[in-house]
């Protein structure tokens, strides 16, 4: 079953499940407003990581 072959003959394996570490980025739905310190972000219970910012926070964000 999981070794049929696609319409170019290629071979087909397992399914692939998405591991944690698979992906290097997370999302955090519950954050306060002050928790940003320059390039660190104090994060509840888990305390302060450094932060790569893509853009600009919107004045006044939330989530």
């Amino acid at each position: 079953m999981w070794f049929k072959t696609d319409k170019n003959g290629q071979r087909l394996g397992k399914p692939r499940f998405k591991g944690k570490g698979r992906y290097r980025s997370f999302t955090y739905p519950q954050i306060k407003q002050d928790c940003l310190e320059g390039n660190k972000i104090n994060l509840p219970k888990i305390g302060k990581v450094k932060l790569i910012k893509h853009r600009r926070l919107p004045d006044g964000f939330h989530s």
